[in-house]
């Protein structure tokens, strides 16, 4: 199965490439590598997914819709998780802006691909399909009214 992960240079996002590269997917990570904290951090996490013959990486930033229509146009993406994401609350009272860009219009640029089917070691939850949105993995939702 072919993966696009955003956020890749991210903990979560390192781990969830790891774990899919390791069971056979080709994933692609994309991260745009900003300095919200410590970008060798980044960079000696994607140094972790350097050995796997299947990851690729793209430096790039979400929110820019072209780059994003042509890179799922020429892929052909199968999945897709996204955890990227601007962290930290505080930050958003000095620079809401980042907040916008990659949480609303970087969500906005992903092109309606499946959400992630995960398998039950990737969650905790007791049942065979999962979908992961951003850091937490939480059950299918059921309808309130059957």
């Amino acid at each position: 199965m072919k993966v696009l992960i955003t956020g890749a240079a991210g903990f979560i996002g390192m781990h969830t490439a790891i774990r899919l590269l390791e069971r056979g997917d080709e994933v692609v990570g994309v991260d745009n590598i900003n300095d919200y904290y410590d970008v060798k951090l980044k960079q000696d996490r994607l140094e972790r997914l350097k050995p796997y013959k299947n990851f690729r990486f793209i430096k790039l930033d979400i929110a820019d819709r072209p780059v994003m229509e042509e890179l799922f146009a020429k892929e052909k993406f199968q999945r897709v998780v996204n955890l990227a994401a601007q962290p930290g609350v505080r930050y958003s009272l000095k620079n809401p802006h980042a907040y916008i860009s990659s949480n609303i219009v970087g969500l906005m640029n992903m092109p309606a691909v499946p959400a992630f089917m995960a398998p039950t070691p990737i969650c905790r939850f007791p049942c065979t399909r999962m979908w992961i949105t951003r850091s937490v993995c939480m059950p299918p939702r059921k309808s309130p009214v059957s």
